[in-house]
């Protein structure tokens, strides 16, 4: 059985595959962090139930995402035997040309699970609003 460190850290990882298979264009990479049975609430930008209506929302965007830079800040994670809740600040860099600006600064309230030995998302809410957060334990 893991430690909560290594727990928290594979937790850590996995949050950074999501980040990096949204701005490289590795749609798979992307919803490989969820479960099948996932929600993605993107708030402003629309909710999806379950990987496939993820593959279809990412493709929409066509090469979009990958001028984005998603960064995942200040991380706490609670984890409780096999499951788990992580809130993190988000800040979306939107790159163009030489130049770079935030597009979008909030926070993920994720709760996740491990399922054979692998931890995966199985709800993210994206939240702009800061006066909203909750802390997990």
């Amino acid at each position: 059985m893991p430690s909560i460190l290594e727990d928290k850290e594979s937790i850590r990882e996995l949050l950074c595959r999501y980040c990096y298979g949204t701005d490289t264009g590795h749609v798979e990479e992307w919803v490989g962090v969820f479960t099948e049975d996932c929600v993605w609430d993107g708030g402003p930008f629309g909710v999806c139930n379950g990987k496939q209506a993820m593959r279809e929302f990412y493709a929409q965007g066509g090469d979009a995402a990958k001028s984005m830079r998603h960064l995942t800040l200040n991380t706490l994670i609670d984890v409780q035997g096999d499951r788990a809740q992580a809130v993190s600040y988000v800040v979306v860099l939107g790159i163009a040309d030489s130049t770079t600006g935030i597009f979008f600064a909030g926070f993920y309230d994720d709760a996740l699970v491990r399922r054979n030995g692998q931890w995966r998302i199985t709800a993210r809410k994206l939240r702009p609003d800061m006066s909203e957060i909750r802390l997990p334990a």
